[in-house]
């Protein structure tokens, strides 16, 4: 399988956060300074800061976007994503393999050796309608994870196809 993601964690970051919290107090003074009162100087330290931090954190989110591949063999699941080097671990290492496919909430979250690696895909395209943006799991990979000891497989939630396979 092979899908564009990015990071929520690394879209917004801590230095990000504390940059946005700054401009939203400069703007705060600003306001101040202006004459305006405590509700004028609130609002505008709030939007200042939602405003930063929502535009910034969508572009960052855009901007480190990079293939996601993962293959899963009759025996192991490997992940390459491009941040971080090649990961591979055997099927029965694999607590739990999610993938929600459409619209904003897509994702892809494996759970395996006591790590929980995270991506989004959904965010990245930030529009309202439900759209396929991961293929469905194949048959045969379906197969793999069931014979592997995962329970689950394909249903609807709430409108968005999810693909939900844990270790019992």
């Amino acid at each position: 399988m092979r899908v564009s993601v990015s990071s929520v964690r690394d879209a917004l970051s801590p230095g990000l956060l504390a940059g946005a919290r700054s401009v939203g107090v400069v703007a705060a003074l600003v306001a101040v300074l202006a004459g305006a009162g405590t509700p004028g100087l609130i609002l505008t330290g709030v939007l200042a800061f939602g405003l930063v931090t929502s535009i910034v954190s969508y572009l960052r989110l855009v901007l480190l976007a990079r293939e996601l591949v993962i293959r899963i063999t009759t025996d192991s699941l490997s992940v390459e994503d491009g941040a971080l080097p090649p990961r591979s671990w055997r099927l029965t290492e694999v607590e739990r393999v999610l993938i929600a496919h459409d619209g904003a909430p897509a994702r892809v979250r494996i759970d395996a050796a006591g790590r929980r690696q995270r991506w989004t895909i959904g965010q990245l395209y930030r529009h309202n309608a439900i759209e396929p943006f991961i293929e469905a799991v194949p048959e045969e990979v379906r197969s793999r994870l069931l014979e592997a000891g995962l329970d689950g497989g394909t249903r609807m939630h709430r409108g968005i196809r999810v693909s939900d396979f844990r270790r019992s």
